[in-house]
C-alpha cells in the first residue's frame, strides 16, 4: 500500500471540466498495470475530486471470511490497496468506532449493492452516533462502489466527503471513474480469471457505448438495427457478468477489451 499527500480543498465547482477529469482519470486507472500502479490511480483520483470535498480514500480487494460475518471479522480480511485518511483520523475513537463497531454500511455490501452513498444506506435518523464518529474526521458523506466476484471475493472503494454537492452529470462521471478503478483493482490484485471473450461487434458497441452513443447513433454507424445493438451490448453485459450497461462498459474498459 502506498501514499501520497492530495492538495489542498480548492472551493470553486468544476463543471464540466470535472466531467473532462473524470475521462482522463478513466485512461490513467485502465492503464495500471500492477498492484502499485493502481494504488497510485487510486490516490491521484482522490486528488482530482479535492475540489469536491474529498478527504479519503479507501480501497482494498478482499475475500470474504468463512463463519460469521462482522465488522471485526471483515476488517481483519484486510486486502488493502490505498489509503489516505485525513491527518490523524485512524487514531481517532470514531475511527475504531466505525471500524469495530458500528458499520451499517457492511449490511449493505453483503446485501450485494455495488454502488451507494452512504446515507442512503444509513440513514442520518437512525444511524446518529455513527455519523458523530465520522465527524471526528470532517466527513459528511461518502460514496461505495463494489465489485462482487465468486469464491467470496469483494474489490471496495470508499470515497470520504467533508461536503458533497456535485450535479447528477457529474456524479455519474465520479461513478463510472471509481467503478474503473474497482474492476481494475479486481484485475489486477485478486486471482486471475478467465477474461471474457467478446466479438468484435459486440466490443464496437460497447465502445459506442462508452463514447455516449446511444443505440439508434450506433446503428446508424454499424448498419445494423437498434434491436441488434441492444442485443450485443446486452450479450457482452452477461459475458462480463455485469449489472448494468455501465457496469458493462466499466469491466470492459478494467479489462483493456474496449
Amino acid at each position: 500500500m502506498r501514499g501520497i499527500a492530495l492538495p489542498g480543498r480548492q472551493t470553486h465547482r468544476l463543471g464540466m471540466t470535472l466531467v473532462l477529469n473524470m475521462a482522463a482519470q478513466v485512461d490513467a486507472i485502465a492503464r495500471a498495470q500492477n498492484a502499485d500502479a493502481v494504488s497510485d490511480a487510486a490516490l491521484h483520483f482522490a486528488a482530482a475530486l479535492k475540489p469536491y470535498g474529498v478527504t479519503g480514500i479507501a480501497t482494498r480487494a478482499y475475500q470474504l471470511p468463512e463463519g460469521p460475518i462482522n465488522n471485526v471479522s471483515v476488517w481483519n480480511a484486510h486486502g488493502w490497496v490505498a489509503v489516505k485518511w485525513p491527518d490523524n483520523w485512524q487514531d481517532s475513537p470514531g475511527y475504531r468506532h466505525i471500524c469495530f463497531t458500528e458499520n451499517p454500511l457492511l449490511d449493505a455490501t453483503l446485501k450485494g449493492r455495488t454502488y451507494f452513498l452512504w446515507s442512503d444506506a444509513a440513514p442520518r435518523d437512525r444511524h446518529g452516533t455513527y455519523w458523530e464518529a465520522w465527524s471526528e474526521g470532517r466527513v459528511t458523506e461518502g460514496m461505495a462502489v463494489i465489485a462482487v466476484a465468486p469464491g467470496r471475493r469483494r474489490t471496495s472503494l470508499a470515497l470520504a466527503f467533508e461536503e458533497f454537492d456535485a450535479s447528477p452529470t457529474e456524479t455519474a462521471a465520479i461513478r463510472m471513474a471509481a467503478t474503473v478503478l474497482v474492476e481494475r483493482t479486481a484485475a489486477l490484485c485478486h486471482t486471475k480469471q478467465k477474461t471474457p471473450i467478446l466479438s468484435p461487434r459486440e466490443r464496437d458497441c460497447l465502445a459506442f457505448v462508452a463514447a455516449g452513443k446511444s443505440d439508434w447513433e450506433i446503428s446508424v454507424i454499424l448498419s445494423l438495427s437498434q434491436n441488434t445493438v441492444r442485443s450485443y451490448v446486452d450479450t457482452a453485459r452477461k459475458k462480463l457478468d455485469a449489472q448494468t450497461r455501465t457496469h458493462a462498459v466499466a469491466r470492459a474498459m478494467a479489462l483493456g477489451l474496449i
